[in-house]
């Protein structure tokens, strides 16, 4: 495996990291801002 391989790889997963931590933050987000609107409901 060449060296500039090994940098895509690396490169791939740190842009997957990236966007699985993204999507962890959406998903919390929506999640509190529901919680948010069912405490203004009650």
């Amino acid at each position: 495996m060449s060296p500039l391989d090994q940098k895509s790889i690396k490169k791939q997963h740190f842009y997957a990291a990236l966007k699985y931590t993204a999507l962890k933050r959406l998903q919390q987000l929506k999640e509190a801002a529901r919680a948010v609107q069912n405490r203004g409901q009650a």
